[in-house]
């Protein structure tokens, strides 16, 4: 992240365009939720993204990074802030039916077996303590990173500059995301 926009988010807000809420589907069939911050047009610095994944197991996790992700597109960056599968306050996780059928979503996803299958998750649904599933949520980043890329192929963003800022643990969840994009 550059200083300047770090800088900025400790001034608090500025004035910001409200965020348009828009959904994409991980490879395994969840529907995620969250928010694209259109970059202030005259500030733009060239279309690059800003990504901001929030803690594992926050009871609120766009608390904070509202006012980054409003800090930012006044900056001149295009922001997606999105809830990790299972977080927000209600359960917006649409499952479609694949997502049982993948080996891990059945051994660390409470209910696998239901029947009928289970249409939404919540992070009371991750089995024990969570942290065996937390893994599988890079599954959430390149999802975002997939919807940006598709917003890249209409001229709307420069997925050759994308930056992930990570809160608490996403920290972690974002080295994994790198490592397995490099890779």
């Amino acid at each position: 992240l550059p200083a300047g926009a770090a800088v900025a988010s400790l001034a608090g807000p500025a004035a910001a365009q409200d965020a348009e809420p828009e959904s994409f589907e991980t490879a395994d069939g969840v529907k995620l939720q969250g928010l694209f911050y259109k970059a202030n047009a005259a500030k733009s610095k060239n279309n690059a993204c800003v990504i901001l994944v929030h803690a594992f197991k926050a009871a609120e996790p766009a608390k904070g990074l509202t006012d980054l992700a409003k800090t930012l597109q006044a900056d001149g960056y295009h922001v997606l802030q999105f809830n990790l599968r299972g977080h927000g306050k209600v359960p917006t996780d649409v499952v479609a039916t694949e997502f049982w059928a993948f080996p891990f979503n059945k051994e660390h996803v409470s209910e696998a077996m239901k029947s009928p299958a289970k249409t939404s998750i919540t992070v009371k649904d991750f089995k024990g303590d969570g942290k065996e599933y937390y893994p599988y949520l890079v599954n959430d980043l390149m999802a975002a990173r997939l919807h940006l890329d598709r917003k890249n192929d209409n001229g709307q963003v420069n997925t050759s500059s994308v930056y992930l800022v990570g809160v608490g643990d996403a920290v972690n969840l974002g080295f994994f995301y790198a490592t397995a994009e490099w890779y």
